[in-house]
């Protein structure tokens, strides 16, 4: 595998399982391995794990709680949370999503909505999966 992906759950364990794959990471130089993590749920004792990762995407919700009103501004502001090298992510409905990166910078991608919308359920990991396939 090249790529694993984390959700911000269980703290503890989770940055335990991080340190793991960061200590692999260094020990093993030559493999390329990812990381992500999604913050997803509005309780401030994840908001840390937004720097533990290569890509990070955080919630509407999480960047409404910081204060934020869009997906772009929720990106830049919120940047300063991640690795340097990181990329921050952020879907904002019908609105469609911002991302930044140091590499890249700020990008904005529209919505895509179904001429018919049938059910919401995982629209969220859909996304997710969409863009960690497109980046890999």
């Amino acid at each position: 595998y090249s790529w694993i992906h984390f959700e911000g759950r269980n703290i503890d364990n989770l940055v335990k399982m991080v340190k793991f794959v960061d200590d692999y990471r260094a020990a093993n130089p030559d493999q390329r391995l990812r990381t992500s993590v999604e913050v997803e749920k509005t309780r401030p004792e994840l908001y840390p794990l937004m720097n533990v990762a290569d890509v990070v995407f955080v919630s509407k919700e999480v960047a409404q709680q910081h204060g934020y009103y869009t997906a772009k501004e929720a990106v830049l502001g919120l940047k300063s949370r991640c690795r340097p090298e990181a990329s921050l992510i952020c879907a904002w409905g019908a609105d469609g999503a911002d991302a930044h990166s140091a590499q890249v910078g700020h990008v904005h991608c529209p919505a895509f909505p179904p001429p018919v919308l049938v059910d919401t359920l995982a629209a969220g990991d859909t996304f997710n999966a969409g863009v960690l396939y497109a980046l890999e």
